[in-house]
């Protein structure tokens, strides 16, 4: 057996051919550089969106079961809502007061309408508060600035608003105590003139 067969091949590395003897099968089988590779973690593009897709795919999965009818947590996206999109498309609405007053939830077909200070908002989805027998019902159909602002929702159905800032302005209640004539000095008030006299 001193001799080799010429059908058996041996691999040589660098270092059988310099030094002449042969290296052990640990040196032989471990690269000189693979301590400093396993310590070196890396990620490629396709293992992040792989983590990405089993997040996404987890998170849908359990906000469909807590919440029972919704992927997103209860958000509904713009493109799950078409007629929200429609009305988005088309931009504002312009309507004149007797156009504005066939909007008020009577007609099942057509949409509710209420404006604010000459803008018009669609409350459709929400029937029940301001369709007829609603709590909210006087609102439809009509530009209700002035009752949205004073609180007055018997009288103030209207969308003028003149009067309406002097009703908030404070009314000074102290003058039943001063004489005819008697004026309070600038910067001063009852303490200031108490002082003086």
């Amino acid at each position: 057996m001193a001799s080799q067969s010429p059908n058996l091949r041996s691999r040589h590395t660098a270092s059988t051919a310099q030094n002449g003897s042969v290296p052990s099968t640990a040196e032989a089988n471990t690269p000189p550089d693979l301590a400093s590779k396993e310590d070196k973690i890396r990620f490629s593009v396709l293992d992040i969106l792989r983590v990405l897709a089993g997040l996404l795919l987890l998170s849908s999965s359990l906000s469909y079961f807590i919440t029972g009818d919704s992927v997103f947590w209860g958000y509904r996206p713009p493109l799950t809502r078409p007629a929200r999109l429609k009305a988005w498309l088309r931009g504002p609405i312009s309507l004149t007061d007797a156009e504005l007053a066939a909007y008020d939830g009577s007609n099942p077909n057509l949409p509710i309408y209420l404006a604010l200070n000459g803008s018009i908002y669609d409350v459709s989805v929400s029937p029940h508060f301001y369709g007829p027998g609603g709590s909210y019902s006087f609102f439809a159909g009509r530009d209700a600035t002035r009752a949205y602002v004073t609180g007055c929702f018997d009288e103030d159905l209207t969308p003028d608003l003149r009067g309406v800032e002097e009703m908030f302005v404070p009314v000074d209640g102290g003058d039943e105590g001063r004489e005819e004539g008697e004026e309070i000095e600038a910067g001063k008030g009852e303490e200031g003139r108490e002082e003086e006299g």
